[in-house]
Order: structure tokens, then C-alpha cells, then sequence
């Protein structure tokens, strides 16, 4: 339910490539609304004819016309695929691109947050969380990871 009344709006680009089907399903599935669609990058084309480099981790340059989009539909959210659709970039609308490392601790963060919750209506346990991070990964998992008490590797 929360999902569906949800009035984050949010535009998606799947920088000439194919992620939009996947997106848009992932979407409905979890009952939120559609993003909006950058229409001149929504199909795949091996030109790339609207980037120089079809990496949406590059930021602005990549973004431009999905910024333009959000600002024109009031969308606080770009999410962004590369053409295989294996990465994404995530950014808001000052134009701001979060990192891999800071998408992850953000993930890590929230995830560890729902356990909380799950702890205090009594169903979990501090020695059953782990963490795992890659030795490229940003250690701020490991810092909540002390402080918490969990376990991180």
C-alpha cells in the first residue's frame, strides 16, 4: 500500500540500451508508480547518438536529458542503466550522482535499520547480522558495523 500512494516521481534512462522493459516490470511489480522515461534514450541504439559515452556513473554529461526531464515533470529521482543494464546510477534533481560506494552504504544502512525494527517487535538478533563489502567497497559499513556490534566482512 505504501508503494502505491507513494508520490515520488522519478525519471529513468536506459542510456540507449535495455533496461526499460526491465524497469518499468520491476516497477509494477512492486506497485509503484511508473518512472518517466527519457524517450530519446529509451530504446537501444549501438550509435549512442545523445552521449559520448553511454556510462550513466559519469554523471551530467550522460544525464543531461534526464535532468531536463525531472525538472520538467517534477521528479525528485534519476535512475539511470548503463546499456547492458548491469550497473545503475541513481542522482536527485540538484543534479547530484551518488557513487557505487555511497549507494552501497545508503543501502546498507537502511537495510540494517528494517532489522532494528524487526528487533524490536522481537523476532531477530544482533549475532545474526553480517555485512559483506568487496576491497573496493567505501568502509562505512565497517564503522557502523563496530558501532552497532554486528558482524562485517
Amino acid at each position: 500500500e505504501l508503494n502505491k500512494n507513494s508520490e515520488v516521481k522519478i525519471v529513468h534512462t536506459s542510456v540507449h540500451g535495455v533496461g526499460h522493459i526491465f524497469v518499468q516490470a520491476a516497477f509494477k511489480a512492486f506497485d509503484l508508480r511508473p518512472p518517466y522515461a527519457v524517450e530519446e534514450q529509451k530504446d537501444p541504439d549501438p550509435e549512442f547518438p545523445t552521449v559520448k559515452y553511454p556510462n550513466p556513473e559519469e554523471g551530467e554529461g550522460v544525464l543531461t536529458l534526464s535532468f531536463a526531464l525531472a525538472d520538467k515533470e517534477g521528479a525528485t529521482v534519476i535512475l539511470a542503466n548503463d546499456p547492458d543494464a548491469d550497473r545503475l546510477a541513481i542522482a536527485e534533481k540538484q543534479e547530484r550522482v551518488f557513487s557505487g560506494n555511497e549507494l552501497g552504504a545508503l543501502l546498507g544502512w537502511w537495510i540494517f535499520q528494517c532489522w532494528k525494527q524487526q528487533k524490536e517487535e522481537g523476532k531477530a538478533s544482533i549475532k545474526d547480522v553480517y555485512m559483506l563489502s568487496s576491497t573496493v567497497s567505501s568502509k562505512i559499513l565497517r564503522a557502523i558495523a563496530v558501532k552497532e556490534g554486528f558482524h562485517f566482512e
